[in-house]
């Protein structure tokens, strides 16, 4: 599976200094759920994504290309 989305969220996270503790709180999801999408294992969800686009005050477009 291509990492890029999870490359990009971890990217995003640490510039806002954040945890993906503190992330997963923000989207009402487990830190393993972060991690899991940084790591490609799992992708966000659409719903996920337009809360990830409002947290770190992007587009979609942004987190999903390269």
């Amino acid at each position: 599976m291509d990492n890029k989305i999870g490359i990009k969220i971890k990217e995003l996270r640490i510039n806002k200094e954040l945890t993906q503790t503190e992330l997963g709180l923000l989207l009402k999801v487990k830190k393993q759920t972060i991690s899991k999408w940084e790591l490609g294992i799992n992708i966000p969800s659409i719903y996920d994504l337009i809360t990830l686009s409002d947290i770190f005050q992007c587009s979609i477009d942004y987190i999903v290309k390269e």
